[in-house]
């Protein structure tokens, strides 16, 4: 729901007349916060595209899968959630192996920033029919306001046809940033 300055003071005038106070007011319009809180939060926006088909990745350095979309980051408590999901099928020849992930890149940059990465592998005489699907998700966040590239991503793939994919990415305002527990390549 998207109210305009004068409705949510007409929102906020009849809560408060009515006792609901800041809590009432925040199930209104997420961005309204109470005195406790550091900041506003909530979903900005979501986004879903379908890298079907992509080239296969195959240098040592990270490059996307299709064409990531182009996301602006607010300020540093701006961050996206990302999932990826692509069906990898075996290709005839050797052993398909690669690794997948969710990456960054500031607009008008030239290298890719993995936040998260699986690897996978196959046995070199699985069927070419068959198709592996192979999830990977991750936290993008912490970066100075701007523009930024941001979807799934791939390196290292040998004898891999990447098939039907589809990515969605998550837009959100967080309280105090994003929190990294292991792998961190984002904002350190």
């Amino acid at each position: 729901m998207h109210l305009t300055r004068k409705a949510l003071v007409i929102a906020a005038t009849a809560t408060v007349m009515l006792g609901g106070g800041t809590a009432a007011l925040a199930a209104i319009h997420p961005t309204v916060t109470g005195s406790n809180s550091t900041s506003a939060s909530g979903v900005i926006s979501m986004t879903q595209y379908q890298p079907d088909n992509a080239p296969e990745v195959s240098p040592a350095a990270w490059g996307f899968l299709g064409s990531p979309t182009e996301q602006h980051f607010l300020n540093l408590r701006t961050a996206a959630e990302v999932t990826g999901t692509v069906s990898e099928s075996p290709v005839e020849g050797g052993f398909p192996a690669g690794t997948l992930g969710i990456c960054y890149e500031p607009s008008g940059g030239s290298s890719l920033t993995d936040v998260s990465q699986v690897g996978y592998g196959f046995a070199e005489d699985d069927n070419p029919n068959y198709l592996f699907p192979e999830t990977v998700s991750g936290v993008v966040g912490n970066l100075p306001a701007g523009k930024y590239y941001v979807g799934l991503c791939a390196e290292d793939q040998e004898y891999t046809s990447n098939e039907m994919a589809n990515v969605t990415v998550i837009m959100t305002e967080t309280r105090s940033g994003v929190s990294y527990s292991g792998l961190s390549s984002a904002g350190s």
